[in-house]
């Protein structure tokens, strides 16, 4: 096991990046609704990532879809929610 390094710049406790039980299942399930709800190709890259926050205002977990467009720039979805907790009504409401 490696030795944890301390973040002396941000705050104190848990690291940034997140990972729920069950995360890899979830990450599935949440491509699968995405490329599903916009149409995409089973082949077409959808990047999701379970993030914790410490500034004051955003939510302490929140999961960021991320889609590429063709022109190089990133479509990103943002889900005030852990990973495994999010549902497809969450990600087809930010589609509208």
């Amino acid at each position: 096991m490696r030795p944890r390094i301390p973040n002396l710049l941000g705050p104190p406790g848990p690291p940034l990046r997140s990972r729920s039980e069950g995360g890899g299942d979830c990450a599935r399930r949440v491509k699968r609704w995405t490329r599903g709800l916009l149409g995409l190709d089973e082949g077409m890259m959808v990047s999701v990532t379970e993030l914790r926050c410490a500034d004051p205002g955003c939510p302490d977990i929140e999961t960021v879809i991320g889609i590429p467009n063709p022109g190089g720039s990133w479509r990103t979805l943002r889900v005030a929610k852990p990973l495994c907790q999010v549902r497809r009504t969450d990600i087809s409401r930010l589609l509208r």
